[in-house]
C-alpha cells in the first residue's frame, strides 16, 4: 500500500502514538480537536487463512425457497476440507451478530472465460467491531480480502448480476464440500447444518471498468482508507467543527444559545480569539477536570483526558457552570491549545504568549 505525498501547503500529521514524553510536557494540556487521531481498525487475517485452509476452489449455486413460495439465490463456497470451512462460517456468523447482516462483503468480477471472487469484511462494519460507534473519532481501516480466480462461469452469474440491479437483492451464503458422483462428475454437497447467512447484496461487475476504485478486484491501494498524509487548514477546521459538538454537545449549546454563553464569547473576542477557540478551550478545561489523576506525569494526565475525548459524551442533564472558570483560565487554555497545533505544523513561536500564538496561527492560515 502506498500513500500520496502531502499536498502543497499541508503538513504530514504526527498522531498521538508518535508523541514522546517531552511532547506531552511541552503541550501543557493543550489539544486541538482538528488534529488527526490514531484510531485504526485492522482486519484479522483469520477468515482468509481459514478459506485457504479449506481450499475453496469453486462456487456453487442454488435457489432457496421461502415460506411464501418465493426464491432467493444462494452462493455456496465449496471447499475440500470441512473443518476450516465450518470455522470460517462460525466467524462470519459472529461478524453478523456483532455488526449486522452487511458485515460480509462479496464482490464478483467477470474475467473471461471465468470470474474472480473476493470475500472480505465490510469496512464500515469492521470499524464498528474494532472501534465502536464513531461519533467522535473516524478510524481508518486496513482491510483484507480472500480473492480467488475461477476458470469457468455459469449462466447463473449472469442472472444474479441482473437480479442484483434491484434496490433490494438479498443473497444467501452457504458452505459446501466438493464431491464426486458415481459418474465421476464433481458436485457441491451443501453442509445443511451450517446456517445459511443472508447478505443484503452481492456486487457483480461484468466489465473491468465497472469495478470501483478501492475494490480488491481492481488492485492498487485496495483495503487502505487511511487519512490523507497531508493535513491542511480546511481539513483541521472541518474535523474540529464535527468533533467538538459530538463530544461536548451541552457545553457547545450553552455557549451558542444562552445569554451567559454568548456574553462570555463576546467578552473573550475582545482579546482577539475566535469562537471556536473559546468553545475548544472550555471543552478542554471541563474534560481535564473530569480526568484528575492526582500527582501523575504529564503524559498520564494527557492520556486520561484523551480517553475521555474518544469515549465521553456529555449528557443533556449535566451542569455547565461557566462561572467555575475565570477569563484568565480560558485564555491560558487557548494559548496552550494554539501552541499544540502550531508545534505540530512547525510554526510554534519562541515567545509563549497568547498574542504570539494568535499571530502565528493567523499567518499559518489556521485561525
Amino acid at each position: 500500500m502506498t500513500s500520496d505525498a502531502p499536498a502543497a501547503g499541508s503538513v504530514t500529521p504526527r498522531v498521538a502514538s508518535q508523541m514522546t514524553a517531552e511532547d506531552f510536557a511541552e503541550d501543557e494540556g493543550g489539544f486541538d480537536y482538528g488534529w488527526p487521531d490514531a484510531n485504526v481498525a485492522l482486519a484479522d487475517p483469520l477468515f482468509s487463512n481459514l478459506l485457504m485452509g479449506a481450499e475453496v476452489n469453486a462456487i456453487g449455486y442454488a435457489l432457496v425457497r421461502g415460506p411464501d413460495g418465493g426464491t432467493t439465490p444462494m452462493l455456496l463456497l465449496t471447499g475440500e476440507h470441512e473443518g476450516p470451512l465450518r470455522d470460517v462460517f462460525d466467524l462470519f456468523a459472529r461478524w453478523q451478530l456483532l455488526s449486522g447482516p452487511g458485515a460480509i462483503q462479496i464482490e464478483i468480477a467477470f474475467d473471461d472465460p471465468g470470474f474472480r471472487v473476493a470475500v472480505l469484511p465490510d469496512a464500515r462494519s469492521l470499524r464498528w467491531r474494532c472501534c465502536g460507534f464513531g461519533n467522535v473519532s473516524r478510524p481508518s481501516a486496513f482491510n483484507l480480502a480472500w480473492v480467488k480466480g475461477i476458470d469457468t462461469r455459469s449462466d447463473f452469474l449472469n442472472s444474479l448480476a441482473d437480479y442484483g440491479r434491484s434496490p433490494f437483492a438479498p443473497v444467501y451464503l452457504g458452505a459446501a464440500i466438493a464431491q464426486i458422483d458415481s459418474n465421476g462428475q464433481p458436485f457441491a454437497c451443501d453442509l445443511d447444518d451450517v446456517p445459511h447467512l443472508l447478505l443484503p447484496s452481492v456486487q457483480i461487475y461484468r466489465r473491468p471498468e465497472d469495478i470501483p476504485a478501492g475494490s480488491f478486484l481492481a488492485g492498487g491501494d485496495a483495503g487502505d482508507d487511511t487519512i490523507s498524509s497531508g493535513v491542511d487548514p480546511a481539513m483541521v477546521a472541518a474535523q474540529r467543527a464535527w468533533r467538538l459538538p459530538s463530544i461536548m454537545p451541552k457545553t457547545i449549546h450553552v455557549l451558542r444559545h444562552t445569554a451567559s454563553g454568548r456574553q462570555l464569547v463576546d467578552r473573550l473576542s475582545a482579546d482577539g480569539v475566535a469562537r471556536w477557540q473559546v468553545e475548544q478551550a472550555i471543552s478542554n478545561v471541563r474534560l481535564a477536570a473530569l480526568a484528575e489523576v492526582g500527582e501523575a506525569p504529564p503524559q498520564s494526565h494527557w492520556m486520561e483526558t484523551h480517553s475521555l475525548r474518544l469515549g465521553h459524551i456529555e449528557l443533556a442533564d449535566q451542569t455547565v457552570d461557566l462561572g467555575a472558570m475565570t477569563i484568565d483560565d480560558i485564555l491560558d487554555q487557548i494559548r496552550r491549545d494554539t501552541r499544540f497545533l502550531l508545534r505540530r505544523i512547525g510554526r510554534c513561536p519562541a515567545t509563549e504568549s497568547l498574542a504570539a500564538g494568535q499571530t502565528a496561527i493567523r499567518e499559518a492560515g489556521y485561525a
